[in-house]
């Protein structure tokens, strides 16, 4: 795992560094790792008509999946006009003397508590219209992000840094000096790199993890947050 430090030149100028903590000697220049890295950045940076394509694909599949929960509210909504139903059947029956008072209560007692559980269950289910409205408004953050993130990246704060690493690479990242590899990549972010690629005429089915590996980076490399 890689640390910060400065060390002081024999002028009182500091130079900064990543280098391994105890007696490991491996240090890279921080200038040129973060140059490196930000350079990276652009693998993933929207053009207007990706970032379109991109929004349109995540929206449809949203759709898709959601198609499901309209079902799951027009069953809920089929078995409450069930139990109304027989509530009102048993009040009917009450009135006419078909069934006595007890027989009346149980019934009401056992139909207004299914009732309830399915009402709590029909308004708990998001209205698709605002789910959909969500998540359009967390695509246009993401596409205001991506479309210029390394703009973006180099003006952010440290956390906001940290957080946008995190959210490209879950795993850390392996870097030797002159490349890096990394586990594997954010879902949705290599989808935005095979858009990328795919739009800017490369073949398709290529995956990331081969594009920009470096072929010197050893089997077992530098852990670099």
């Amino acid at each position: 795992m890689l640390t910060g430090s400065a060390s002081r030149g024999r002028h009182g100028n500091y130079f900064h560094y990543y280098h391994c903590a105890g007696n490991c000697k491996c240090r890279f220049k921080a200038a040129t790792v973060n140059e490196y890295f930000e350079n990276e950045l652009l693998n993933f940076q929207l053009t207007p008509g990706i970032a379109d394509h991109f929004k349109a694909i995540v929206i449809d599949v949203f759709k898709s999946e959601r198609e499901g929960g309209s079902n799951e509210r027009l069953l809920l909504a089929d078995q409450i006009d069930k139990q109304e139903k027989i509530l009102s059947n048993a009040r009917r029956r009450f009135m006419m003397e078909e069934i006595d008072a007890e027989d009346f209560k149980a019934i009401k007692t056992e139909s207004t508590a299914t009732l309830r559980v399915l009402e709590a269950k029909l308004s708990d289910l998001p209205s698709k219209g605002e789910s959909l409205k969500t998540v359009e408004g967390l695509l246009d953050i993401v596409i205001q992000k991506y479309s210029d993130i390394q703009i973006h990246y180099r003006s952010a704060s440290i956390i906001e840094k940290r957080k946008l690493i995190g959210s490209i690479y879950p795993k850390n990242l392996c870097y030797d000096g002159t490349g890096h590899r990394t586990p594997y990549l954010n879902t949705a972010l290599e989808l935005i790199l095979q858009i990328n690629r795919q739009l800017k005429g490369k073949k398709k089915g290529e995956r990331y993890t081969n594009l920009h590996l470096s072929p010197l980076v050893a089997r077992r490399g530098i852990e670099l947050l």
